[in-house]
């Protein structure tokens, strides 16, 4: 975080996982490190049941997370 904030970027991409309380931490981490000027996105990658997806609502918008890539996977066509 600290050489990408001495970049001057301001827009990041995290991808999170299945677990609830290391996407919380990491989430944490890089808004204390970069602070209001973030523009953060979440990428998911599928990895998210129903349940898990509807427990992060909350964290996502305390965090102000921009954009959540794919949280599910599509239900398949038939």
């Amino acid at each position: 975080c600290r050489f990408i904030g001495k970049m001057g970027i301001t827009k990041l991409r995290l991808k999170m996982g299945q677990d609830f309380e290391q996407n919380h931490q990491a989430i944490e981490t890089v808004e204390q490190m970069f602070g209001e000027d973030l523009e953060l996105r979440v990428d998911i990658n599928g990895a998210w049941d129903r349940e898990l997806a509807l427990r992060h609502i909350p964290l996502m918008e305390a965090d102000k997370v921009k954009v959540v890539e794919q949280p599910m996977m599509p239900e398949p066509l038939e």
